[in-house]
């Protein structure tokens, strides 16, 4: 039997206990120092000192805040007491925000600008605005055009001196929302007592717009008594319940197939008041279902305010609470499904988080914005079956929201292959041809397959329609900036655009005046001509001015109603002027060109 070496002693007794791994480059305990042992006992490890109470950072603040609200109940602040809507039995009590925060500090700016001396910025590629150079950058080869070509420059030079930069201070208009109305437009019955006989008419929203993919996650009971609780002076809301609240009248009013007074001004004033409670609904974010919610709707809320970087930072907060909430793994193979939770609602994570990843690709195809949902962080199926719940009803109230997704989703795809291609090309000027031919073929199917031209004819309400024309005109720009990328060849000083980006731009715009055309439906639109139809118009006005309309068919008269849909925007949007004013120098130099 051979002999061996004692066992060395690896530690003393008071380490042996701890049962922690030993520390082999520096002994840490005395006793084993002293022992000669190798110590296993590694120390606890320091623990950040924990704040009880109000954070220091914040304590101001909070006073502050709490100071102003005792006053307004005291009825001593009296500019406070000017903005409360009247307290009565049939009113409700909504604030008009008294600081506009970013977005008028962003509309000041362009006062202190007169057009030329904008124009001058945009020329140049050292002073030009970013969020423009963004919005290029799967257009470089229009880009190049819009900027160099010296007939576009001069078809610009020669009306710019004509556009003015309209005043952008918001009024402080403070339209009349009954308790009735707002009532009415979260649930409208004819047994519904109606003081406003307007609001008759108004659609129950949870009836017509709730689908299993995307709940409000707060009660109709709960959203029916947000009037009288907002007339209580100690009763503080938190901003999620406020911001969903907002959006569900919103959407009432939108849904209202009967027209009355002032509806164009509520549905700006509870834009406006949503997006002034974004700031203290991010410092108060708690990653619940309810949050989600709220963000998606601020979202949507700051486009149609042409507040790209907010929209753009309420999606990255939706990002976040989505994947908290565990939307961004639901079909991971390294989680163990969890037995509690139901099918319908894995479909409905499933259904909202493929909405998230369109968004997503939507600012960056449209605005440049990076991915904030990236390649490979994500493990998630398509839902099931596009109802959610897999019950297939073909008389349905939600069959176009279904076709919707299921179309959308198609081009998300699409999008996708396309911006990671993209990414991995490293000359934009030498991309594959044939690629990208097969991806303005799987658009083209999307198109022949769904035929959303069809369905926006069959439609009976605002949001049918408003899903038909999403689809329509999404395929539309897929189309231009697809062909865009293919087209090697840079424009020349007599060549404009190729002729399906020319055919689907025109397109694209046609559809958006049949559709905007319609009273009913000017009150909302302006997100989906940010994302839309920002391409199409400068595709098409490029093309004018390079060919004139003798060399391409086109209706002048599609210009003319454009131009006419932009300055009555402007008249009731103020927040818009600034783009508003940019879209019309477009059409002027367009006009004078021919």
């Amino acid at each position: 039997m051979s002999s061996r070496n004692p066992l060395k002693r690896v530690s003393c007794s008071r380490c042996q206990t701890k049962k922690i791994k030993c520390n082999r480059v520096a002994p840490r305990c005395d006793k084993c120092e002293a022992a000669g042992a190798e110590c296993r006992y590694l120390p606890r490890k320091t623990r950040p000192v924990r704040r009880f109470g109000a954070d220091d950072k914040h304590v101001l603040t909070n006073i502050l805040r709490r100071l102003d609200r005792l006053e307004d109940h005291c009825a001593l602040n009296q500019e406070a007491a000017e903005d409360l809507m009247s307290i009565s039995s049939h009113s409700s009590d909504i604030l008009l925000p008294n600081s506009t925060s970013v977005l008028q500090e962003h509309l000041n700016g362009f006062q202190s600008l007169t057009a030329r001396e904008m124009w001058d910025l945009i020329k140049n590629p050292e002073t030009r605005p970013r969020h423009l150079s963004d919005a290029f950058s799967h257009l470089r080869k229009l880009e190049t055009l819009f900027y160099t070509n010296e007939r576009c420059i001069n078809a610009i030079e020669s009306v710019i001196d004509e556009i003015e930069i309209p005043d952008t201070s918001l009024p402080r208009i403070i339209p009349t929302i009954s308790k009735e109305m707002a009532r009415g437009w979260v649930q409208s019955t004819s047994a519904t007592p109606m003081r406003i006989s307007q609001a008759n008419s108004v659609l129950e929203y949870f009836d017509h717009y709730q689908f299993p993919g995307f709940r409000v996650p707060l009660e109709k009971k709960f959203l029916m008594s947000v009037p009288d609780l907002l007339e209580i002076p100690h009763v503080q809301l938190d901003c999620t319940s406020r911001i969903i609240y907002y959006n569900v009248l919103l959407h009432g009013i939108l849904l209202s197939e009967t027209g009355y007074d002032a509806k164009s001004e509520i549905s700006q004033y509870l834009c406006r008041t949503s997006m002034a409670l974004a700031g203290d609904w991010v410092r108060e974010v708690k990653y619940t279902a309810a949050d989600l919610s709220a963000a998606c709707f601020l979202i949507a809320m700051a486009l149609e305010g042409g507040d790209i970087e907010q929209s753009w930072k309420m999606l990255g907060e939706a990002c976040k609470i989505a994947r908290a909430l565990g939307y961004f793994h639901v079909d991971s193979t390294l989680l163990e499904d969890d037995p509690s939770e139901p099918a319908e609602e894995r479909n409905r994570k499933r259904f909202e988080f493929w909405h998230l990843l369109r968004t997503d690709c939507l600012f960056r195809l449209s605005f440049g914005k990076p991915a904030l949902i990236p390649r490979g962080s994500w493990e998630v199926n398509f839902p099931q079956h596009p109802s959610i719940t897999g019950i297939e009803d073909e008389n349905s109230s939600t069959r176009v929201i279904e076709i919707h997704f299921l179309a959308t989703m198609r081009q998300t795809l699409v999008m996708l292959k396309y911006l990671e291609y993209m990414d991995t090309v490293l000359n934009p000027d030498e991309v594959d041809e044939a690629f990208i031919s097969g991806l303005i073929e799987e658009v083209n199917s999307i198109r022949r397959l769904w035929k959303p031209d069809e369905i926006l004819t069959m439609t009976t309400n605002h949001i049918d329609s408003w899903f038909s024309v999403d689809i329509l005109l999404g395929c539309y720009k897929m189309f231009i900036i697809l062909d865009q990328a293919r087209t090697k060849a840079y424009c020349q000083a007599n060549y404009g655009v190729g002729p399906l980006s020319s055919e689907m731009a025109v397109q694209s715009l046609k559809t958006v005046r049949t559709f905007m055309s319609s009273a009913s439906y000017a009150h909302w639109g302006v997100s989906l001509v940010l994302l839309h139809q920002f391409v199409p118009l400068l595709t098409v006005c490029t093309d004018v001015i390079m060919k004139g309309t003798d060399r391409i068919s086109f209706d002048p008269e599609l210009l003319s109603w454009v131009k006419k849909f932009v300055e009555r925007t402007a008249d009731e949007r103020v927040e818009l002027r600034p783009v508003m004013a940019m879209m019309r120098t477009m059409i002027q130099a367009c006009e004078r060109s021919q």
